[in-house]
């Protein structure tokens, strides 16, 4: 008579064995390690789960009470982990401290700023135009200090800035000139004066500056060019406060002059339409209250900045014809009186 196999119970975690390899595999309490006649037929045995809080033991036997494993930590925490990390590498930050700088507003010329020639003592560029012991022969002007002129102190001094190859070339430079250094020498040995639209607001991004802010720069520079005449006529003795003006003031580059026209509220595309129809060259035009007299000419000539496409030729072109003129006013400049010691107008102002 046959024995009758041993089936296990619905409580036996769900385990079916057949024949006695499987009933000493459910007395021994393995996971599945035994197969039953299910398996040698080609089907796998269902593999039971775990009661809560039992975790079965590696080498089968009886399992016992047990914590869980801990959650293991996702990617994004353990690069996490490892950035914070004493001596791990920190990658930069998105927005450097210099370009939070650069986004800041410009801070107002000071009274020191506003002088001729005058340090305030720190880093900065102001104005160099000389002694104002005799009139000078052309007086550039730019739109404000780039930040390499400001820490430099001179004026030009980003090695992009194709400025000082061109004064060099033309010959509007003192010879010997060789960078930016030498705008010291370019007053007392040229004639050659250098002043900005924004004198003590630094930036290289021009564009960042609105009309809003160029129109409040330009009542400070039109009163330093009128304190520099008024210096330079005292200096020479002459009383109507045309005689001792620059000869030429030249604008390198168009939107500082167009900005000179601009009325409050005038718009972004209302300026750039005029800066396009201005020529290179000498002006016919004067801005509203132009503190110069009509004997000083005016002209415009292209920016150097490296930023502004242009070829060599475009560029360089408006300058020599800017330098043939210059060299032919002779320095020193005898300035002619033409007031005869007289004031022939008001000057107070």
């Amino acid at each position: 008579m046959h024995a009758r196999p041993c089936v296990p119970s619905p409580c036996s975690k769900g385990f079916a064995f057949g024949g006695r390899a499987g009933a000493a595999a459910a007395a021994s309490g393995g996971s599945g390690g035994g197969q039953g006649d299910d398996t040698r037929r080609g089907s796998a045995a269902p593999v039971a789960e775990p009661r809560a809080g039992v975790h079965p033991t590696r080498d089968g036997g009886t399992p016992g009470p047990s914590s869980p494993p801990p959650p293991r930590d996702s990617p994004q925490q353990r690069r996490a982990a490892a950035r914070a990390a004493p001596g791990a590498h920190r990658p930069p930050a998105t927005v450097s401290a210099d370009k939070k700088r650069r986004r800041a507003e410009p801070a107002p010329v000071s009274a020191a700023a506003a002088a001729d020639g005058i340090d305030p003592g720190g880093p900065g560029l102001l104005e160099k135009l000389g002694d104002g012991r005799q009139p000078l022969r052309l007086v550039v002007v730019g739109h404000n200090p780039s930040e390499a002129s400001w820490r430099a102190g001179h004026f030009y001094a980003h090695p992009a800035n194709r400025m000082w190859p061109i004064l060099i070339k033309t010959g509007l430079a003192p010879p010997g000139s060789t960078g930016a250094h030498d705008d010291d020498r370019c007053a007392a040995e040229a004639g050659v004066g250098f002043t900005d639209l924004g004198t003590g607001h630094p930036g290289t991004d021009s564009s960042r500056f609105s009309s809003t802010v160029l129109g409040a720069w330009r009542q400070g520079f039109y009163e330093r060019l009128a304190a520099h005449a008024r210096r330079t006529c005292a200096s020479i003795g002459c009383s109507c406060g045309s005689c001792g003006a620059p000869a030429v003031v030249a604008f390198s580059g168009k939107r500082q002059f167009a900005e000179l026209f601009s009325g409050t509220g005038v718009t972004k595309t209302a300026v750039a339409a005029r800066a396009r129809a201005i020529a290179y060259g000498r002006q016919d035009d004067r801005p509203p209250a132009w503190p110069l007299p009509a004997s000083t000419e005016v002209w415009v000539c292209p920016s150097t900045s490296g930023a502004a496409p242009m070829t060599t030729e475009a560029r360089e072109g408006p300058y020599r014809a800017l330098a043939q003129r210059v060299q032919q006013i002779p320095w020193p400049r005898q300035a002619q009186l033409a007031c005869g010691g007289r004031s022939t107008r008001n000057t107070s102002s």
